[in-house]
């Protein structure tokens, strides 16, 4: 038995769905490599996250780059108006003298340090874009059939094949693996962290025995991605709502070991959470003498960050809009899609680029809200554990998406902390709406999957 059903039906589905990854991971490698660029593989990487590397490997935390003598002798570099063009790196954090990022370091710790100790080479960050944002879809299409196998044993393959290849790219992971720079990075990270925990959280909710070690690397993984991108904090209910669901289910239950149940998952989800963020909290304060500084007051952009009002509710109005209701403009000439219309930006609010809604252009999304439909009818030994997954996935992206609600500004590319679960959660509404046709008329059948199948085929499209 395996996630793909059993017996020897197995080998068609396995190769269909081997081809599917064959083909997301070929999808992303052309969409990083679209304009021939070179990744100059084992040369010198002057990227931030390899200069970044290279400090760490040097045993400090700053970029392994030379700072112009002219910067320091500024009397307020922060500020861009006394700032001469040109002269400090855009989007890096200036402090003491030395160049820090307030990216995540995660993708470092975790990918670029490890490939250079093991090869000798510098990881091109082309590459480590496109090796997080496979990683995660890979991780929650393993998660998807999983729930396939063990739910929808009967969803059809065709149908199964299109919601795979929704997962690959609706999620927005070819926004990341498109342009591929310092930005998708730390969002490619944060992606892929989470699927896993989202992967692990399933796995402790089904597993025969070792709940909390599934938890654990639940936990852990929700700290690399908070490490990686700070937004996951507020998605911290990935791990509550199990939590909830197991003190709901076993709170009577005592153990022979001395821990009842609930507060040995809780203990094995939340320390490592805590681990990291203490980690982090460390690589702040030697970093800016504050824990919870991550360098965001000392960059350098086009504005001046330390007088930034970077959250507020008074964004949420307008940024709930831009992710989720405006219309891109259509047209009958390449590349089709383009830019939503201009709106009126809130007071103190940076700006925005390249953003579409999701529920008018790309509209299996919608589908999201049938995904509790997939728990009916089931016993309750089966209805509880998936219901708290679903529910689990939905904190993570209510919880991102509150976190994107409240910053100065929207990127198309911040879609991908909130994207790859709203995925996940529409296309297990199609395979919900798939079962309840299973008994009704032909034709209302086949109206109902059509409809699905086209939003399908138009958000993949999109």
């Amino acid at each position: 038995e395996s996630v793909f059903g059993r017996g020897s039906r197995v080998w068609r589905p396995l190769i269909c769905f081997a081809a599917m990854f064959a083909a997301a991971g070929w999808f992303y490698f052309w969409s990083a490599r679209a304009e021939n660029v070179s990744w100059n593989f084992g040369q010198k990487q002057t990227d931030y996250y390899n200069l970044l590397a290279e400090g760490f490997l040097a045993g400090h935390l700053y970029m392994e780059t030379d700072v112009p003598e002219a910067l320091a002798q500024l009397a307020d570099p922060y500020n861009p108006q006394n700032r001469p063009p040109g002269l400090g790196l855009h989007d890096a954090s200036f402090y003491r003298g030395k160049y820090y990022l307030y990216f995540g370091a995660a993708p470092v710790v975790t990918l670029l340090v490890p490939f250079r100790l093991l090869t000798g080479i510098a990881l091109p960050l082309q590459a480590a874009v496109v090796i997080f944002t496979f990683g995660g879809f890979l991780a929650s299409a393993l998660t998807w059939l999983q729930i396939r196998r063990r739910y929808f044993p009967d969803a059809g393959l065709g149908l199964s094949l299109m919601c795979l290849f929704a997962v690959a790219t609706v999620s927005m992971g070819p926004v990341l693996a498109r342009r591929a720079n310092i930005w998708e990075l730390p969002l490619s990270g944060g992606y892929c962290f989470a699927m896993i925990a989202l992967g692990c959280v399933f796995q402790s909710l089904h597993a025969v025995r070792r709940h909390a070690w599934w938890f654990a690397g639940a936990g852990l993984s929700l700290g690399l991605a908070v490490a990686s991108r700070p937004t996951y904090l507020y998605a911290v209910g990935l791990l509550v709502v199990p939590l909830a669901w197991w003190w709901a289910q076993r709170r009577p239950a005592a153990s022979r070991r001395g821990l009842a149940p609930p507060l040995r998952q809780a203990l094995a989800g939340l320390l490592p959470l805590a681990a990291v963020g203490a980690a982090m909290a460390i690589y702040n304060y030697e970093r800016f003498g504050d824990p919870l500084e991550f360098g965001v007051a000392y960059q350098f952009s086009g504005i001046y960050e330390a007088q930034a009002r970077h959250f507020s509710f008074s964004y949420l109005p307008f940024n709930l809009g831009l992710y989720f209701f405006r219309p891109a403009a259509w047209s009958g000439y390449f590349p089709f899609i383009h830019q939503i219309a201009t709106p009126l930006l809130p007071a103190g609010y940076f700006g925005f680029e390249e953003v579409y809604g999701v529920l008018v252009n790309l509209p299996l999304v919608w589908l999201a809200l049938l995904a509790p439909l997939a728990a009916r009818n089931r016993r309750p030994d089966e209805r509880g554990p998936l219901l708290a997954w679903l529910g689990a996935t939905a904190a993570l992206a209510a919880g991102t998406i509150l976190a994107l609600g409240l910053f100065y500004a929207s990127m198309a590319r911040y879609e991908a902390d909130f994207m790859p679960a709203l995925t996940l959660l529409a296309t297990l509404g199609v395979l919900a709406m798939e079962r309840a046709a299973a008994g009704w008329k032909n034709l209302k059948r086949r109206l109902v999957l059509g409809a699905c199948r086209g939003l399908l085929v138009f958000s993949i499209f999109v």
